[in-house]
Parts: C-alpha cells; structure tokens; sequence
C-alpha cells in the first residue's frame, strides 16, 4: 500500500470505488445554542418539580379525609354473639366534638344488638363544650336504648373525664371501677391566661384592634385584665362549675343526697382510689374485666351468650404515612386560636 493510501489522522471513511477520504468535521455548536439547551432542561425540569409539588399539596389536603373505616376487634365471649358489649375508648386530652370517641358513640346508637356499655376512660379531662357533649350522648343512649353503662377508669379519670363519666346515671348501684393506682376527681373548671402584655411592650408589638366596645377584646394575651373582665369571666367559671356539681348529683346518688358532701371535695383536687372509695366517688376497685363482668350481669348474660368487642383507633392516611395526627397538623390556625383565645376547661 504506497503512502497516499495509508489512513492520516484527520477521520476517513472507505469505499470500494473510491478508497479513502476524507470526511469533514462538522463545527463545534456555537455556545449560546448549548446554553439555550440548557435553559430549556432547567425549565422543564422546573416545571416538573411544580406539578409534584402541587399535586403533593392537594394529596395532602385530600389525604385526612380518606379514613380507614371504623372497625371492631373482638375481646371476649362469644364472637358473632346475638347480644354484645362494646367496650368505648376515651383517652388523651377531650378537645373536640368531633373523631374518635363520636365515631364509637354513633356506631353502638345504630346497633341494637349492644345490649350494654363499658366506658374505659383514661383522660385528664378536656374542654367544657366536650366534655358536656359527650355526657349529653351518653345520657341519651342509656336513656333511649335503656342500656346500662359501667365505667372503667384507668391512670387518670379526672376533671372532664370524670363529668362524663357521670352517664352511667345514679339509679344503678356499682358501676364505678377504679383500678388501684387510678387518679379521679379533679372536680373544678379552670380558665386559662396569660398575660403578654409585658413581653409585647419590651419587643415592640402594641395591639390596635378596632372593638364595638371595650369587652370586646377581653381576655386578650397583649394586655392586662381589667377587674371588669376577670368578674365576667369568673361568672363564667363559676356556671360551669355549679353546671359540673349537677352533673356530679346526676350519677352519684349520696351526693344528690348530701349536696354539701360534694362540695367539701368539689375543690379541684385529685384523689387516688382509695380516697375516692372514702368520699364517695366510685364504687369499687376494680379492672377492666371486672367492669365487663358487671356489664354481663346488668344485661342478665355471661361469656358464654355475649360478644365483647372494643372499636380500633380511627387512622388516616396521612396519619399512617407521617406519623402526625391530620387535626392537629392540618389546621395550624385553629391550633394557634386554641392557645389564645381563653377557654375554660373540665381538667
């Protein structure tokens, strides 16, 4: 092969007809088209980032109302029994109508194979509005579907956990268990606040809120309390409370007899069992199954003719995906208003 033919460096390509030539290099792309590539990748890139983005925010608005329906585990006795008692769970601090515990109430209400019911409480109270809310319904499921009601109290009944369990009513001796170390009582209403005004003044925030008149804005954390405002407020407490008392002589017998018995423990204070067995309080002492036991002789039934069952908890979605309750990270306003705004509290 003489030397004309032999490859050089530039590139080549061969044909039969012709042997080697040479191919031209194409030129290099001018810089601004690379960059005007590069612009478009980012902006879709961009773009796309967006579109999850926002689908991710409506997923997560839509996520907490997509519950897992409520469900029942069974306990004890028979299972698919003709007769049936539900077991209803109210725990953790009562701050709204609104979930769990509602969710339970309503589904025995349309049951009327619940032949009776076994309250096991382990709360520290809550809100006026709910605690009196959730005593209202179940008064009235005893009352309507003339079931009995025994109350299991676990660490803590006290405050709003206690008001409720007053449903059990006062005509229907030993319903009250308490476990040994239990804490009850607490009977009191407390209405928090705090006052801000100092902080606010130090760090520049002064409040200019427009009122139709001056009681308008009581209760606010910027300013201190005016001796007109803590007298309406405290006639406030003081309704609730003698609203709590009643409540109390509602369920308790002795101390729809001796009102003045009630008022010498009506303080606020926390009892452990044993004093709460002294003054009146509960009836026995006692766990659960034993307050499931009095149920199964209240309805005139044992394990071997009854169904006990207890409602799991109601999750969501996105509970089960972050670990957070939806309510309570859902609605950062309503949070922020409960901190506040004052409310008085059954705890």
């Amino acid at each position: 092969m003489s030397e004309s033919h032999l490859p050089s460096q530039s590139p080549r390509y061969y044909s039969r007809e012709e042997g080697y030539s040479h191919i031209p290099i194409p030129p290099p792309l001018p810089i601004y088209q690379n960059r005007t590539g590069c612009f478009r990748s980012s902006c879709l890139g961009c773009g796309t980032m967006l579109v999850l983005f926002f689908l991710f925010c409506c997923g997560l608005a839509v996520l907490p109302s997509l519950e897992v329906p409520l469900t029942r585990k069974h306990v004890a006795g028979v299972p698919n029994a003709a007769s049936k008692i539900a077991i209803l769970q109210i725990e953790d601090t009562i701050l709204s109508n609104k979930g769990f515990i509602n969710d339970q109430i309503e589904d025995v209400l349309k049951d009327p194979t619940v032949g009776a019911v076994v309250l096991r409480i382990d709360s520290p109270g809550g809100t006026v509005s709910a605690s009196d809310y959730y005593y209202h319904k179940l008064r009235r499921l005893r009352e309507e579907r003339d079931i009995p009601i025994v109350v299991s109290m676990g660490g803590v009944c006290a405050s709003g956990g206690y008001y409720i369990a007053m449903s059990v009513g006062n005509s229907t001796p030993n319903v009250l268990f308490a476990e040994p170390t239990t804490w009850t009582g607490s009977i009191g209403v407390i209405l928090s606040h705090y006052d801000l005004s100092e902080l606010a003044e130090n760090i520049g925030i002064e409040e200019n809120s427009i009122k139709s008149h001056e009681l308008k804005g009581m209760g606010s954390l910027l300013k201190p309390m005016t001796e007109r405002e803590r007298e309406i407020f405290q006639t406030l407490v003081n309704d609730s409370f003698a609203r709590f008392k009643e409540v109390v002589c509602s369920g308790r017998a002795t101390f729809a007899e001796d009102k003045a018995k009630l008022d010498a423990i009506a303080t606020g204070q926390v009892f452990s069992t044993r004093e709460a067995l002294t003054n009146g309080l509960v009836d026995s002492e006692g766990y659960l199954e034993d307050a499931v036991k009095r149920a199964m002789e209240l309805m005139g039934a044992d394990e071997f003719s009854v169904e006990v069952y207890r409602y799991e908890s109601r999750e969501t979605f996105l509970k089960l995906l972050s670990g957070v309750h939806a309510q309570e990270s859902a609605n950062p306003i309503e949070t922020l208003r409960k901190w506040t705004v004052p409310q008085a509290y059954y705890l």
